[in-house]
């Protein structure tokens, strides 16, 4: 989201800079990366819901109170600059939390660790580009390894935290 918010401000600079076609181009780009970047933190928001609350109903014994409920994990990721904060919480505990459930299926801890690190590099590596051409054509070679190495990241990670939550339900059932 922060972004998101950090593109939209830099575009009346881009209007002014290029033609009206061009213009019509970039804001066709920006508005779906607006829509991809917003349908992304929802499907990432309702996986650490589920799977936050799965872990809190598949746990055996007590749950442990450092753990976050199911709701803060899944909220606390709109709060501006805090949600830097809070990906390394939610993310970094979870295979911790996971290995006390009844599911066999065990996260990577390595990569549930670097998968916040990666978040915040990657948006720090973007900073520069605001207020630029958008277009990942425009944005050069390593940009673009870096966009596609970071969907592939994300898709990684969602899909552990859905095997895990598949195979948890299998458990209770």
């Amino acid at each position: 989201m922060l972004m998101v918010g950090l593109c939209l401000a830099g575009q009346p600079t881009m209007v002014e800079a290029a033609g009206v076609e061009e213009s019509l181009r970039l804001a066709q780009c920006l508005l779906l990366q607006v829509l991809m970047s917003i349908g992304t933190l929802v499907l990432e928001m309702l996986l650490v819901y589920r799977t936050w609350y799965n872990v809190r109903q598949g746990h055996v014994g007590s749950y442990p109170c450092c753990y976050p409920t199911p709701t803060k994990a899944a909220w606390y990721m709109l709060i501006p600059l805090y949600n830097l904060y809070w990906q390394f919480i939610i993310f970094g505990e979870l295979p911790a939390a996971a290995a006390g459930t009844q599911s066999s299926f065990r996260l990577p801890r390595l990569l549930f660790r670097i998968y916040p690190v990666w978040g915040v590099a990657i948006t720090i590596w973007n900073l520069p580009l605001v207020g630029e051409s958008i277009l990942p054509a425009d944005m050069g070679g390593v940009a673009i390894v870096l966009t596609y190495a970071n969907w592939v990241m994300f898709l990684v990670v969602m899909g552990y935290m859905t095997c895990f939550n598949r195979s948890l339900c299998k458990a209770c059932a």
